[in-house]
């Protein structure tokens, strides 16, 4: 099938997809939490950059390493204090953008269509899943990471290329050098990537264990249990109630309610109009269509036969989805829940939403590719278009319901340097960072 050529073709797309995904993010957040630092992004990365320097970049944190997060925070810290709030939140728009674009470049072999290849690309930027706590801040990236790296191991590129010019040759090794550094900067973001420990072994049996993907994940991955045995990871959480029955409601919320709205009233309503059975029977539809994709299977950019793995990749983002779902609360002791007991839409289910919209999306280009023809289906996608847009639209502005309140980032500093910067003795001042703790910064640097 040929492809739209200016979008498809080159870097051109790659780049728009990216400038456009960027934009987008940022117009989703709030105007009043643009100037502000939330959790880790602030006491704990800016705040060792200050007493660590760049050796920070490999200090772990809850068991793991945050390496991304880290690097843009060096970033950051570069600038002048006041601006660090803007700074922050304008890397944490910038860094999803960057996994868009990388989606667009992954996905050409999972879907046939350019709509279909940018509606997936334009997941992460656009779900409403992310707009209960994820959007906007670097110290959730890493879900951005995992979601890119479970559509990357179900996408793995052609082992084609012998016999090329040695000019040609060394220019392929430097494409899968880079590739591979890239993949262990995503592992090394997100622990979580072990999850896909069986699809690697799957690569690595069909002989594809040389391939980027495969290498940087192992090289990730020894580092993050490195890191593991030198920084455990601390207890759960005291406000998450345990038990089978909150963990399998909070699967249905997060897997099959979230990529629709994480609206936390609109999701109580939701469960209170349709009962746990509607949203169960939202769960088996999910499964179904999965299902029927992978057995459809599919091709793009001109290939007949798709690999098993490209064939099988909606079911593998759905069984994902549920492990990440249950891995979490196991870890961290069970879930959160409302007043009234109704589990809510929370970061741990937000890689699995959104891996469960990409399985809808590439289900959805799959039937369209056998039925083109049909007028009927023409006018099915018609109004699959239209629902997904109301979807977006409903789901557009982020709600961050525990970013609302704390005075803006750049206010705190000039009035924490006029009061506690004031003596000329005074070697740091604590700002405090709402919702919690306050980020040490020398004096020195609000002087200047």
């Amino acid at each position: 099938m040929r492809m739209n050529a200016p979008l498809t073709r080159g870097w051109r797309g790659t780049v728009m997809i990216g400038a456009a995904a960027t934009a987008l993010t940022a117009l989703r957040l709030p105007p009043r939490v643009w100037d502000s630092l939330y959790y880790e992004d602030g006491w704990l990365f800016l705040g060792q950059w200050r007493a660590m320097g760049a050796s920070s970049i490999v200090e772990g944190y809850g068991g793991y390493l945050h390496t991304i997060p880290r690097l843009a925070s060096g970033v950051v810290h570069a600038l002048p204090v006041t601006w660090w709030g803007v700074a922050t939140t304008a890397m944490a728009c910038l860094l999803p953008g960057m996994i868009c674009a990388a989606l667009w470049v992954v996905s050409a072999r999972l879907v046939s269509r350019p709509a279909a290849r940018a509606a997936v690309s334009l997941v992460p930027a656009l779900t409403p899943s992310t707009g209960d706590q994820v959007v906007g801040n670097l110290n959730c990236f890493h879900i951005y990471c995992l979601v890119l790296l479970s559509v990357m191991a179900c996408s793995p590129p052609d082992g084609a290329g012998a016999g090329r010019s040695g000019e040609a040759n060394a220019r392929r090794a430097a494409g899968w050098i880079a590739r591979a550094l890239a993949v262990v900067l995503l592992v090394t973001t997100e622990i979580q990537a072990v999850v896909l420990a069986p699809v690697i072994a799957w690569l690595a049996l069909r002989r594809l264990w040389r391939i980027p993907l495969v290498v940087g994940w192992v090289l990730g991955i020894v580092a993050q249990l490195a890191t593991m045995m030198v920084s455990p990871r601390p207890g759960g959480y005291e406000e998450v109630v345990d038990g089978l029955g909150p963990v399998a409601r909070g699967l249905l919320i997060n897997t099959a309610l979230t990529p629709i709205t994480s609206d936390r009233w609109v999701v109580a309503r939701v469960v209170e109009d349709t009962g746990w059975a509607g949203l169960g029977l939202g769960m088996a539809a999910l499964t179904g269509v999965c299902l029927w994709a992978a057995r459809a299977g599919g091709s793009a950019a001109g290939r007949s036969r798709p690999s098993e793995i490209e064939r099988l990749a909606p079911i593998i983002w759905l069984v994902l989805a549920v492990v990440l779902w249950i891995m979490s609360c196991l870890l961290n002791g069970g879930g959160f829940v409302d007043g009234r007991g109704v589990p809510l839409p929370w970061r741990w289910g937000v890689a699995g939403s959104m891996l469960v919209t990409i399985a809808v999306l590439v289900a959805v280009d799959r039937w369209a590719a056998r039925r083109a023809r049909r007028r009927a289906a023409r006018a099915a996608l018609a109004v699959l278009a239209v629902i997904a847009v109301g979807i977006v639209m409903a789901g557009f502005h982020a709600p961050l319901p525990i970013r609302i309140g704390q005075e803006p980032w750049s206010q705190a500093v000039r009035r924490a340097g006029a009061e506690g910067c004031a003596d000329p003795a005074a070697a740091t001042v604590n700002i405090p960072q709402w919702p919690t703790r306050r980020v040490v910064v020398a004096c020195e640097r609000i002087r200047r």
